[in-house]
C-alpha cells in the first residue's frame, strides 16, 4: 500500500479501484526506424501536398513539456504531451478523458509520433505562406480569422470533398498548430477543436534516459485487478504486463507492450517514453531522479481543462512518486531512485456502481544494473535547420501560455475499463490564451 499525504485533502491511500491502460497509437508488429505516415495519422496527407515538410524543422513551440488540449465533438477531451524532440522525430503521449458518471476518468492512452516538420497536431508554418496555390477541384484552401481559445488568430483552412466524405484541417498561420479538424466518411465522423496550449510545470528539464534504456531490454510486471461492486461484493483477477524496448535513444524509448488478465491475452501495442513526461512513463530521466522532491505529496501542476492535479513526492526509501488525481480516478507511478525504472503502477477508477483497481509491480525482466554499465547510447540526432515559426504573430503562438477562463487518425488503443459506466463526457469552460 502506498500512502501519500495530499495537502488540503488529508491522507490519500492509493490502492483501491482502477483502470489499467497499457497502450499505444497503432497496433503494429514492429516499430519502424522513423515515423511512418500511418503513425503520423490523418495529417500525413500534407506530405503529399508539401513534400518539403520531410526535411523541415519543428515549429518553435513543439518542445518537451508542452501540452495541447482538444475538445471533441462528443464532448470528450484529448491531450497531447510533447515528451521528446530531436532531429529525426517528435514523440507525444496522447491521453483522453471522459466523465464516467462519478467524475472525470482516463478513457485511454496512446503514442503520437511525427516528423519534426509534420506531426499529428502541427506542421511547419513556413509552408502555409501562399498555400492557396495548392487548391484544386477536390481541395479548397482559404485563409481567415478565427477565435482560438479566446484569441482571434489567422488560420489556413484545407477542405477536401470526395465521394467518400469530407476532411477539414485548420492550422494557425503563425505557429503551425492544428486548431481544428473534422474527418467524416460514410458511417463515421470525428471532430476536435483546440482549447488550450501550455507548458506542464515539471521541475526538471529534458535529459538522458537511464543507461539500461536500450533496444532489447525487457520489463515484467505482475499484480491484481480488484473490482468492488456495490451490493455484490469484491472480485480479484491476476494481471501480467510485459514491455520490451524496440527502439531507444539518449532521451527516449519505444516499447512493445502486452497484457494478460487471468491468463487470457488482452492485446499489445507500442508505448513511448520521453525524458519530460508527466504521466505514463516507463522510466524517469537522470535529471528527474536528481531533483529534490518533497517528502509529502505536493501539487506541481493543475490542468485547466480536465482539472487533473499532478503531485510529486519522494518516499523515505528514495522512490520518486508521480500521481495524477482526477475527480473520478487516480493514477500513481512509483520509480526506483537508482535505476529510474517504473517499479509500481496503481490505477483507480470510480463509477457510481463500482470501484476498480489494478495494482502491478515489477517482478522480472532484464538485468538493468548490468545494462547500465554498458557504453551509453549515442546522442540523439541534432536538428537540421533549427526551429521554425510560432513566435509573436498569433496570440496562441510560441511562448504563450494558456490560462483557464471558466486524434485524428487510425488508433488502436488497449484499455481495460471493467464495468465503468461512461454515460457523460467531460464538459469544461473555455480557456483564454495569454502571452
Amino acid at each position: 500500500m502506498v500512502e501519500v499525504e495530499v495537502m488540503s485533502r488529508g491522507t490519500l491511500r492509493v490502492g483501491l479501484g482502477t483502470v489499467l491502460v497499457w497502450v499505444c497509437v497503432l497496433f503494429v508488429p514492429t516499430v519502424s526506424a522513423q515515423p511512418t505516415e500511418a503513425e503520423i495519422g490523418e495529417t500525413a496527407t500534407f506530405l503529399t501536398l508539401f513534400p518539403e515538410l520531410r526535411a523541415m524543422g519543428a515549429p518553435e513551440w513543439v518542445q518537451p513539456g508542452v501540452r495541447v488540449s482538444y475538445q471533441t465533438a462528443a464532448g470528450g477531451v484529448i491531450q497531447y504531451d510533447v515528451v521528446h524532440r530531436d532531429g529525426a522525430q517528435v514523440l507525444l503521449h496522447q491521453h483522453s478523458y471522459l466523465d464516467g458518471g462519478a467524475g472525470v476518468v482516463l478513457a485511454g492512452q496512446a503514442v503520437g509520433r511525427g516528423l519534426p516538420g509534420l506531426g499529428p497536431v502541427w506542421l511547419n508554418p513556413q509552408v502555409l505562406a501562399g498555400a492557396e496555390s495548392k487548391a484544386s477541384a477536390q481541395l479548397s484552401v482559404s485563409r481567415y480569422s478565427r477565435n482560438v481559445a479566446g484569441t482571434m488568430i489567422e488560420v489556413v483552412r484545407f477542405q477536401t470533398q470526395t465521394t467518400n466524405g469530407q476532411t477539414v484541417f485548420e492550422f494557425s498561420a503563425g505557429s503551425g498548430t492544428l486548431v481544428f479538424s473534422s474527418v467524416a466518411s460514410p458511417g463515421s465522423a470525428a471532430q476536435m477543436t483546440m482549447v488550450n496550449r501550455r507548458e506542464v510545470a515539471l521541475p526538471w528539464e529534458a535529459g538522458r534516459a537511464p543507461g539500461w534504456v536500450r533496444p532489447g531490454t525487457r520489463l515484467e510486471y505482475a499484480g491484481s485487478k480488484t473490482t468492488a461492486v456495490s451490493g455484490a461484493g469484491t472480485s480479484q483477477q491476476e494481471v501480467v504486463a510485459r514491455a520490451e524496448l524496440a527502439q531507444a535513444g539518449a532521451g527516449w524509448s519505444l516499447a512493445q507492450m502486452s497484457t494478460a488478465v487471468q491468463g487470457v491475452f488482452q492485446g499489445g501495442g507500442v508505448q513511448a517514453t520521453g525524458s519530460v513526461q508527466p504521466g505514463g512513463a516507463l522510466w524517469l530521466s537522470q535529471q528527474a531522479l536528481s531533483v529534490v522532491a518533497p517528502s509529502v505529496a505536493t501539487a506541481i501542476d493543475v490542468d485547466p481543462v480536465t482539472g487533473a492535479q499532478l503531485f510529486l513526492l519522494r518516499e523515505s526509501d528514495g522512490s520518486v512518486v508521480l500521481q495524477q488525481l482526477l475527480s473520478g480516478a487516480t493514477q500513481t507511478w512509483v520509480y526506483s531512485p537508482e535505476l529510474g525504472v517504473l517499479e509500481r503502477q496503481i490505477q483507480e477508477t470510480r463509477s457510481p456502481a463500482s470501484t476498480e483497481v489494478i495494482d502491478i509491480r515489477r517482478v522480472g525482466g532484464s538485468d538493468l544494473e548490468a545494462l547500465s554499465q554498458l557504453e551509453p547510447l549515442p546522442d540523439d540526432p541534432a536538428e537540421v535547420g533549427g526551429a521554425a515559426g510560432g513566435a509573436g504573430r498569433d496570440g496562441e503562438g510560441g511562448g504563450c501560455r494558456a490560462a483557464a477562463s471558466g486524434g485524428p487518425g487510425s488508433l488502436w488503443v488497449l484499455v481495460l475499463l471493467m464495468g465503468v459506466g461512461v454515460s457523460r463526457v467531460v464538459r469544461r469552460g473555455g480557456v483564454r490564451a495569454r502571452c
